[in-house]
């Protein structure tokens, strides 16, 4: 009976050691990128030092900027790049947050339609072709809201005779 937990724990032990090795190398890309992280989450509390030389004038010139600093802490991340960081003053930093800020808005865009597709081609929906199911995704991932009375008013109505 010992001689089975033993194995089992082994086999428990390979399985978790296997998994940290997965996670490791799923999230090395993390790691060497969280410096451009930290600009983009952290701006006002890093270190000049630890910013790329090119970055360095700019991260200077945003951490002693008081009023940027009193809009970074009242607003969303995406709302302050997008509203008070300019292009011409801070054009690395503002090209790093749209990186930083796109890197997960793919992501949930493909989550978002694989979801689409789970629901739009469901097990009673199987005969669906490959061309119906590419028109139907578009309707379900698009941001276009139709103009349904625009829509109607063009419309003849049918007369009876």
């Amino acid at each position: 009976m010992s001689k089975y937990n033993v194995t089992s724990t082994e086999k428990y032990a390979e399985a978790i050691s296997d998994l940290k090795h997965q996670f490791k190398l799923r999230f090395s890309d993390f790691k060497a990128n969280e410096i451009y992280f930290n600009l983009f989450s952290i701006p006002f509390s890093l270190p000049v030092e630890d910013v790329p030389e090119n970055m360095q004038i700019e991260i200077i010139d945003l951490q002693n900027n008081k009023v940027l600093k009193e809009k970074y802490n009242y607003v969303e991340l995406s709302i302050f790049y997008s509203k008070y960081i300019n292009t011409e003053t801070y054009r690395n930093l503002r090209n790093n947050a749209l990186r930083m800020m796109s890197l997960f808005g793919s992501t949930y865009n493909c989550e978002h339609i694989f979801s689409r597709m789970k629901i739009v081609k469901s097990k009673n929906r199987v005969r669906l072709t490959d061309s119906h199911l590419e028109s139907s995704l578009r309707i379900a991932s698009s941001q276009i809201q139709p103009n349904i009375n625009k829509l109607v008013s063009e419309k003849q109505c049918q007369l009876s005779h």
